[in-house]
């Protein structure tokens, strides 16, 4: 029997648990489970790849790029509409801007209720700071890619800069 028969069927919890943390290859198509595709040679080697592309985890998301862009015009208009007195619009575009969160969660692999913690003060900081750097599927295979390690980086910098100016003018 080979391992990757012995291994079908399993979920990638238990497979990860069972050979390395992080170590495995899996793929899965929009609305199927987990399938496997590992060579033996790679088994008994310990030369088990990484790469998730996982579509059904992540369907239905909007990407760094978008969720950057889409929140920013909306910030824009939900500005303008609050200085000109239509706070119908005001609601509208708050509800849209969190729509825009909640599947934004879903693509870095947290639930889309996570967002809702965007509406506490200080905590929003840091789930903006998440949703701005982390890649899709992020909370599947826990690694940061080059561009989003750089967004955070100035992310935290922004920060850093704030505080020192604040620090400066007492």
């Amino acid at each position: 029997m080979s391992e990757y028969s012995k291994l079908k069927g399993i979920e990638i919890s238990e497979i990860r648990r069972q050979i390395f943390d992080d170590e495995i290859e899996a793929f899965s198509e929009p609305g199927e489970d987990y399938f496997i595709m590992i060579d033996e040679s790679d088994i008994e080697n310990k030369n088990v790849g990484v790469e998730y592309t996982a579509e059904s985890a992540t369907s239905g998301g909007v990407g760094r790029l978008a969720f950057f862009l889409l929140v920013f015009v909306l910030a824009m208009v939900g500005g303008v509409a609050g200085n000109s007195g239509a706070e119908g619009i005001e609601i509208v575009v708050a509800l849209a801007v969190l729509t825009v969160w909640m599947f934004r969660c879903k693509n870095i692999g947290r639930s889309p209720f996570y967002a809702l913690l965007g509406l506490i003060p200080i905590v929003n900081l840091f789930i903006l700071g998440q949703c701005l750097s982390q890649p899709p599927g992020y909370y599947q295979h826990n690694n940061m890619d080059l561009i989003g390690k750089f967004i955070l980086f100035l992310y935290i910098g922004f920060f850093v800069l704030i505080g020192i100016v604040i620090l400066s003018a007492l």
